[in-house]
């Protein structure tokens, strides 16, 4: 996997919202403020308590750990996750807002799959 057109998505990951506080808020700050490294770091400390998070919550911690490794090159582990989210945002779309709807499909789009492949 070339990683020139993931370096495209890091204005992508500065436009993420992080208007409500939730345990996935911290993560995605760094994410937006550019510190992929500690934003992943946040997520995997989250991970232990995945099944303890609501639905919306758990589909937006795939998308954004998927982001995080995405922005770090590491293209496995983010097509993983970005999967992740896709399959419940099939099942449900409103899991995520529209804007992270926009971000899941950007991100898939990155790695090659694009939505309904």
């Amino acid at each position: 996997m070339r990683l020139g057109p993931l370096l495209g998505l890091a204005p992508f990951l500065l436009l993420t919202s992080s208007c409500c506080a939730t345990p996935l808020s911290a993560a995605v700050n760094d994410l937006e403020a550019g510190q992929s490294p500690r934003a992943l770091a946040r997520l995997r400390a989250i991970g232990p308590s995945f099944e303890e998070l609501s639905p919306d919550e758990r589909v937006r911690y795939a998308l954004y750990r998927g982001l995080a490794h995405l922005a770090l090159g590491d293209a496995s582990s983010a097509d993983s996750w970005l999967c992740q989210a896709r399959a419940a945002t099939t099942r449900n779309p409103d899991l995520l807002s529209l804007e992270d709807r926009s971000r899941l499909r950007t991100a898939l789009r990155a790695l090659g799959r694009m939505p309904g492949e």
